[in-house]
């Protein structure tokens, strides 16, 4: 699982979904007591690493 590299998080990504994912997201969301937003992006780090992609930072 991802450990979360301290990154500043400077882009949004916004996205629709279906009433059943959403409150999927929010149950696990608080069980975790996580923002939506802090799952969604532990969500997709995670599915970047398990594909073999590369995230690069672009701060100097």
């Amino acid at each position: 699982m991802y450990t979360g590299d301290i990154m500043k998080k400077t882009e949004f990504i916004t996205f629709r979904t279906n009433a059943q994912t959403k409150a999927i997201l929010e149950r696990v969301a608080e069980e975790k007591k996580w923002s939506i937003s802090q799952l969604s992006a532990e969500i997709i780090q995670q599915w970047i690493e398990d594909n073999g992609l590369q995230t690069e930072s672009t701060e100097d």
